[in-house]
């Protein structure tokens, strides 16, 4: 062997010596590197357990906080910075009658006015209105109104949504202003009583000396046969006079009901047969939808007598080319009247009775004014109608609305306690149903 050839040999073994030291930190670094995957294998799945914990964690927020919103009775719009709808609960929809789903994103001042009736106010005036001020919206349902008390809050500190900027809050509160409506009215009519009773106490006493007087010249007078017919009218006026102002008398005198079990289908049957047998010059179709649970109420029998007949009385005279006349029961908890409505109103149990025509409808400016005595519309009314009406429910704990429409109808809606220990199924064929045998008039039963 050559001493190139030696060294070459060493050369190669030097070689290999390095290629293996080589080898062997390699295998080293590959197990190190095998290792750390190990432990960063175990720190991600111990991460993505902790992510997975969180995201459901922050499901169950969410599907609570969206519980809380949905078990809200006022409603509930969030709003982004934009004044864009973003959040909304059930309870908004159903109290504006607006179904914000379809005006996500779409600006909420724009979606109000479109759907909403303002009567003493703009738009602008409620967007200037700032945060933490109220103010008396009015929508509308079908022919009804409701009245919304409106406030806008700023929304603090939110996380959940980047954008969001305030709150408008939402609150039904048709039975609280109709109340508050109605004890402002009492409030004039106890003022208006006092006043009347004491005219017609003064007015009556001259009145019969009058008639006193009158009744003497006509019996002197017995011979004249002209001048005995005037001093007749004078009687008779004399006493339509008196007999006016008793009526007067009698409705600033609240009534007292002589309460007993009465059965609600057979009461408002008796006066539909009652009123189905006057003669008309046009044909009317008299609907019965009694769907009350609760067969029973308890009050006076001649007194709501007196308020069916004149209701129905009222509703015929508004349909003079006949019509539809809907006479409707179901229990005041469902409300026949006002169907999908929400708020915060806690009402006693008891039966709604609704009265509904297809007729001339009531102006709008009158409407405020139907119940107040000496009030009509009709030539040769006394006006003390729908008052003594108003009177005699509110003696039997109950309550009255009205909803009309010109030229396309009115419903007068009475609530009234039922008897406490009363229970059973009131729908279809009650006691009392009968056809009213007029070919003018025409009755339907509906289940």
């Amino acid at each position: 062997m050559t001493v190139a050839e030696s060294a070459q040999l060493r050369l190669l073994g030097k070689a290999f010596t390095a290629f293996n030291h080589a080898a062997m930190d390699l295998q080293k670094s590959f197990i190190q590197l095998e290792s750390k995957i190990k432990e960063l294998d175990l720190e991600l799945e111990s991460k993505n357990r902790k992510l997975a914990d969180s995201l459901a964690e922050n499901k169950k927020v969410r599907d609570f906080l969206h519980h809380i919103l949905e078990s809200l009775q006022p409603g509930i719009v969030v709003l982004n910075k934009g004044e864009r709808i973003a959040v909304w609960n059930s309870a908004a929809c159903a109290i504006t009658g607006i179904n914000f789903s379809r005006y996500k994103g779409r600006n909420f001042y724009q979606v109000l006015s479109k759907h909403s009736l303002l009567e003493d106010c703009t738009i602008k005036e409620i967007k200037a209105l700032g945060y933490g001020k109220e103010r008396v919206l009015r929508f509308r349902h079908g022919n009804d109104f409701v009245s919304i008390l409106y406030t806008l809050t700023l929304l603090k500190g939110s996380t959940t949504f980047d954008e969001a900027g305030c709150i408008a809050i939402l609150q039904d509160i048709t039975r609280w202003k109709r109340l508050e409506d109605q004890a402002e009215r009492d409030k004039r009519l106890i003022a208006m009583g006092e006043l009347t009773a004491k005219m017609v106490s003064e007015v009556r006493n001259p009145l019969g000396s009058i008639e006193i007087f009158a009744s003497i010249l006509q019996r002197e007078l017995a011979g004249d046969v002209e001048r005995h017919r005037i001093v007749g009218h004078i009687i008779q006026a004399v006493r339509s006079l008196d007999n006016l102002l008793a009526n007067y008398l009698i409705f600033t005198q609240s009534p007292k009901p002589k309460l007993q079990k009465i059965p609600v289908a057979a009461w408002l049957d008796e006066a539909a047969n009652f009123v189905g047998l006057l003669p008309r010059a046009k044909p009317l179709e008299i609907i019965k939808k009694y769907h009350a649970r609760q067969p029973w109420i308890m009050g006076d029998r001649e007194l709501l007598k007196q308020v069916a007949l004149n209701l129905m009385l009222n509703a015929i005279q508004a349909m003079p080319a006949g019509g539809k006349f809907v006479i409707e029961t179901g229990d005041e908890k469902d409300n026949p009247t006002r169907k999908g409505s929400t708020g915060i109103r806690k009402r006693k149990e008891g039966v709604a009775i609704r009265f509904a025509d297809t007729g001339t409808g009531i102006a709008a400016e009158h409407l405020e004014k139907i119940f107040n005595p000496f009030f009509t519309t009709k030539e040769g009314g006394s006006g003390l109608g729908l008052a003594i009406v108003n009177n005699i429910v509110r003696a039997h704990g109950g309550m009255i609305e009205v909803n009309s429409a010109t030229g396309k109808g009115t419903s007068f809606s009475i609530y009234l306690p039922i008897t406490g220990n009363s229970r059973g199924t009131c729908t279809g064929d009650v006691v009392g149903h009968g056809a009213i045998k007029n070919a003018k008039c025409k009755v339907k039963n509906e289940k």
